[in-house]
């Protein structure tokens, strides 16, 4: 056991954010980009448009103030504000409601401050409901007024449903593939539809202010009144080929979860310091981690879309804010020739095998010439067809 202190406390803390970097993000860049790429062309979007709407999507995980390991560890202060700046970002862009507010809601007897379980009473689970979607009500009202780009709100939106019944800080770091379609079928087709709503809402809203009254709730908009029975078809079949190009075995509980029961009483409670198990069953859970594999996603959307090599789509990185504003146009793209060899299917892929899936590319050569390509954040108009190089 550690002792008690401060000290212990925060070292403890920077071996936790670096454990636990790698397994708490969802879904992963198979749905925040790759299928979101795809339900916005299907909503209606050009397939340029729906690039900027997946990589706004997708840049949510990759940018430093907004993933969900936030705090800058080559820095004491940064060791002393993590649990702070987890809160803050997870719930605000990761729909993982904050314990601080969720304790505020329940007032529970015992605080537990770093508990990995999922809630289980019905005054925790009602609690995190009503932030999430106080939350998500804010975020699309602020998304609708910009009226620059969807794709942070679907990030969230989209959490709402991997993350559904966890909380910050610690969200779903002791269980395995949670970041899976496949792992709930149901709940990835539920998510799809729920995504393809709020696409064509934010495209309606844009028409007009009295469109953009109308569409506060995009959970009333009837799909069916804008897509026919044969686009639904298609759209629910290659969802179902999502799932299957990464399949899962469902979701498993870690050492993490499995030991909590065990442990005494005061290595649970707010402010003591995580007992002597904590770090190395997080480390093996860091060591175990597996990601779906987003080359078999890009794969399906090439399939499903007929694309041609040279109308791949890449991912775009935006510069955002902790106040989730896009700073400045993106300078590079994340690119796909570096792609893995393609492996059997497995529900046990490795994170770090996914983490080498893509590289970061600053310059491109644009008639002979090093040139960088910059992807404005507002979506461009319709009869726009290509990026312009920039200065």
């Amino acid at each position: 056991m550690f002792k008690k202190g401060r000290i212990l406390h925060s070292l403890a803390s920077v071996i936790f954010v670096f454990v636990s970097s790698a397994s708490v993000s969802a879904y992963d860049n198979d749905t925040h980009y790759w299928l979101t790429y795809y339900l916005a062309v299907k909503a209606g979007y050009t397939p340029l448009q729906a690039e900027q709407i997946a990589s706004a999507n997708v840049s949510v995980d990759f940018d430093d103030d907004t993933e969900p390991v936030t705090p800058d560890l080559n820095s004491i202060l940064g060791a002393y504000r993590y649990k702070a700046v987890f809160s803050v970002v997870r719930s605000k862009y990761h729909a993982l409601p904050s314990k601080s507010d969720i304790n505020a809601i329940t007032n529970p007897k015992v605080i537990y401050w770093w508990d990995p379980q999922r809630p289980k009473d019905a005054a925790t689970l009602s609690a995190m409901e009503y932030l999430v979607t106080k939350r998500k009500k804010e975020f699309w009202a602020e998304t609708i007024l910009a009226k620059q780009n969807p794709g942070m709100f679907l990030h969230f939106l989209q959490d709402t449903f991997a993350h559904r019944d966890f909380a910050s800080f610690f969200g779903h770091a002791g269980y395995r593939r949670i970041d899976h379609l496949s792992s709930d079928r149901v709940k990835a087709k539920s998510m799809a539809l729920s995504t393809l709503q709020y696409l064509i809402a934010f495209r309606l809203s844009s028409a007009s202010k009295v469109q953009q009254e109308r569409w506060q709730d995009p959970e009333e908009l009837k799909i069916t009144e804008y897509l026919s029975p044969g686009q639904m078809s298609d759209i629910e079949s290659v969802v179902g080929v999502f799932c299957d190009v990464n399949p899962s075995i469902g979701v498993e509980e870690s050492a993490i979860v499995k030991k909590w029961p065990s442990l005494e009483e005061d290595s649970k409670t707010d402010f003591s310091t995580p007992s002597g198990y904590l770090l190395p069953a997080m480390y093996e859970a860091y060591k175990e981690n597996t990601a779906p594999d987003s080359r078999r996603a890009r794969e399906v959307v090439i399939s499903s879309l007929r694309l041609k090599v040279v109308g791949v789509p890449e991912i775009w990185l935006y510069d955002y804010s902790q106040a989730g504003v896009a700073k400045r146009r993106t300078s590079f793209a994340r690119v796909y020739e570096k792609y893995q060899t393609p492996i059997a299917s497995t529900h046990d892929y490795p994170a770090k095998n996914e983490s080498e899936n893509t590289k970061r590319k600053r310059m491109r050569k644009i008639s002979g010439k090093k040139r960088k390509l910059c992807m404005p954040y507002e979506l461009v108009s319709d009869a726009t067809k290509m990026v312009a190089p920039c200065d």
